[in-house]
């Protein structure tokens, strides 16, 4: 009969576990792989550019100068050229490892934020569950809130490496 509309009896979240494990699996090198490149590019521009010349230059440099100083060992110039060319290597040496320190710093602060963010995430898929576990006790499936909940293990797997089974 046209017009009678639908009957719906119920609806049901089907999921496969496997597939669930490659996504999760997937994210975790999706997340492992942004925050190597994300360190790596700020070591690299550490490295590769504080100034006045980069490491590679600044060696050069200052084995030029020794190389010079061979040849005219008598020259205080060259002698001079050499002191300078060695204090120019040590002061970008520093110039880097106070950068890098401070790089090592920030990670360190940025840890303790996602330490706090991981602990956040896992309250509020503890939280889902239990609510999952009280709606499905009277029967009723609680899709939404497996779909949610889902949802949080995938981001939190971007995070820390996770494996997950419904008990």
């Amino acid at each position: 009969i046209v017009g009678s509309g639908v009957d719906v009896r119920r609806i049901e979240q089907v999921r496969d576990a496997f597939l669930d494990g490659r996504i999760l699996g997937s994210r975790a090198g999706l997340g492992d792989a942004r925050a190597s490149a994300s360190f790596l590019q700020e070591v690299e521009a550490t490295l590769g550019d504080l100034g006045d010349g980069n490491l590679s230059e600044t060696v050069q440099a200052f084995f030029d100068a020794w190389h010079d100083l061979a040849l005219s060992p008598e020259s205080l110039e060259v002698r001079e050229a050499v002191r300078g060319a060695g204090g120019k290597v040590a002061s970008l040496l520093n110039r880097q490892s106070e950068a890098l320190d401070e790089q090592r710093r920030r990670l360190s602060s940025e840890l303790s934020s996602d330490v706090a963010d991981v602990n956040a995430r896992i309250g509020r898929i503890a939280e889902l569950s239990r609510r999952i576990a009280s709606a499905e006790a009277g029967g009723s499936r609680a899709n939404e809130l497996r779909d949610e909940r889902q949802k949080e293990v995938e981001d939190l797997s971007e995070i820390v490496e996770l494996n997950v089974a419904e008990a």
